[in-house]
């Protein structure tokens, strides 16, 4: 035999060893031991837009890519996906022995060296395997980046409600370099649009969801944001304005789009409240926020509809009116009362019906 025969030969004799010795000694899991002695393990830590979980042993991961009529009678384990445009960090754990009547409500949360602690709160997969056991992924944009290690911490309420931490894990940060610092701007802070000035005029992070008073939030309370702005218009305040969403990003990549919020304007300052906040240790956050008019509006703004109908209790009022508005086609298809049904059928949009014809 040749020389690069006999090398490529035990190769593939050593690879076909370090397969076998894998498959004989999968690589071990953290796992811990909760309070009603039911065993909770963290499988995997993934990051990104598409993400794969599989739950079986190594063959059974071989047996998942052959024809199904090729594997009869022979386990193929479970395969979960998970695809969304905003990256996240996964955790993918397996819950087992717990009994149907004693399985309390977990909640997740991170926390990096210094202590500092985010909920993860997006529910990515859940599945169960049987009696007792369960598949469990929980996702998150927001995490410590810089960290190398961060912590992944499990709670349960105790009798009085509050959090109970019953197990920890400690996971290797899977996207950990050297990030950018940004130098924040002094409040308050400053943008235009147009005639329109816009002022942040105070940023408190970590508070709780609560909306009056504002105060610090709990520990077993999801971390939020709140702001106050001041809309000038002309150079006089105005109180036209209120904020329709928060869009919170920092020099790490973590990005946030508030998803439960509370507008108000006080005086001229629109006050804003919204959940989640970002990783409380960077420096600096930028925000971009989106405001809507909701007074004051010019004529061109406006379009009327009179002498409508109310409906009754269960019923529907169709109406069918059309006009323009800043360029576009706007049309008022009816209105409904309470539990009553209006469906519209959508209508292709020719050249008549652009604006301008």
């Amino acid at each position: 035999m040749k020389r690069g025969g006999c090398f490529w030969a035990v190769v593939l004799v050593a690879s076909a060893a370090l397969v076998s010795w894998r498959l004989a000694h999968p690589p071990p899991a953290l796992a811990a031991r909760l309070p009603n002695g039911s065993l909770l393990t963290l499988r995997a830590v993934d990051y990104g837009t598409n993400q794969t979980y599989f739950q079986g042993s190594l063959w059974e991961r071989c047996w998942s890519v052959v024809p199904a009529r090729w594997t009869t009678g022979r386990s193929r384990g479970h395969r979960f996906t998970y695809q969304d445009p905003v990256p996240r960090l996964t955790v993918w754990l397996n819950w087992a022995g717990f009994a149907p009547h004693d399985q309390p409500i977990l909640s997740y949360a991170l926390a990096d060296e210094n202590g500092d602690e985010a909920e993860v709160f997006d529910r990515i997969q859940w599945a169960s395997l049987g009696t007792g056991r369960e598949i469990i992924g929980r996702g998150t944009p927001v995490f410590p980046r810089r960290s190398k290690t961060f912590t992944l911490r499990v709670y349960q309420p105790d009798v009085q409600g509050n959090r109970l931490r019953i197990a920890e894990f400690k996971i290797r940060n899977p996207v950990e370099r050297q990030y950018p610092n940004w130098v924040p701007q002094p409040l308050p802070a400053r943008a235009r649009a147009g005639e329109l000035g816009f002022v942040l005029t105070r940023l408190l992070a970590g508070v709780s969801p609560q909306t009056s008073p504002v105060r610090a939030a709990a520990t077993n309370e999801t971390q939020g944001v709140y702001a106050t702005f001041r809309v000038l218009q002309g150079g006089e305040p105005s109180a036209d304005w209120r904020v329709a969403s928060l869009e919170l990003s920092d020099a790490t990549g973590n990005r946030v789009v508030s998803r439960s919020a509370v507008s108000s304007s006080v005086d001229g300052e629109i006050r804003f409240q919204c959940q989640p906040a970002l990783w409380m240790s960077e420096p600096a956050w930028r925000m971009r926020v989106e405001f809507s008019r909701e007074a004051g509006f010019a004529p061109d703004d406006l379009g009327q509809v009179q002498d409508i109908e109310v409906p009754a209790a269960g019923a529907v009022t169709e109406i069918g009116a059309t006009t323009n508005l800043q360029g576009c086609r706007v049309t008022l298809h009816g209105i409904r009362s309470r539990f009553a049904e209006f469906v519209v059928q959508p209508k292709r949009v020719g050249a008549s019906d652009r604006p301008g014809n």
